[in-house]
Order: structure tokens, then sequence, then C-alpha cells
């Protein structure tokens, strides 16, 4: 498994809302793209040139915060609707 449990999201979560925004786009654009999530769930890793060749993500926000970019995409692609609240982009 991805080995992340919910103590652990707590500590690695985005603090800046701009920073939390960029971490939950690379997480929308890993949960729109079928290729992508079928990576990130059959490597158990994000696809980082992807995302910053074809959409220009920062690498070190994949690189800072990949815990919670890839637990946003389980709660993205496994429509968890509870837990969808807490990394709605709207919250600040």
């Amino acid at each position: 498994g991805f080995k992340i449990d919910f103590q652990q999201l707590a500590q690695v979560c985005p603090r800046q809302k701009k920073t939390r925004l960029e971490a939950q786009q690379a997480a929308m654009m890993i949960a729109h793209d079928r290729e992508l999530c079928q990576y990130l769930l059959e490597h158990k890793l994000l696809p980082n040139k992807v995302l910053e060749g074809k959409y220009q993500i920062n690498r070190q926000i994949t690189d800072r915060y990949r815990k919670y970019i890839i637990a946003t995409v389980l709660i993205m692609i496994n429509d968890f609707d509870y837990l969808k609240s807490y990394i709605s982009t709207t919250h600040s």
C-alpha cells in the first residue's frame, strides 16, 4: 500500500493556502488523467516527470507534499464523500 495514515496527513498538509491549492491541483490532474492514475496505483509513485512536463506542476511541490497529493488522489477517485469535504479547494 501507500503507507499513509491520518496522523501523517495532518503533519504533511501544506500550511499556506497557495501551496495547498497547488498540491490539490496536482492531485486533480492525476485523478482526472486515466494514465497518470493507473501509474500511481500500479507503481505507488507520483508521475513527477509527466506532472512537471505536461502540467507544469512544480517538482518541489510534488516532492515535499507527496503523501498529501497521493491521499488526495485516493479520496477523489474512490468517492470518499465525507473525506472530500476536508480537501475541498473552497476551504481555507
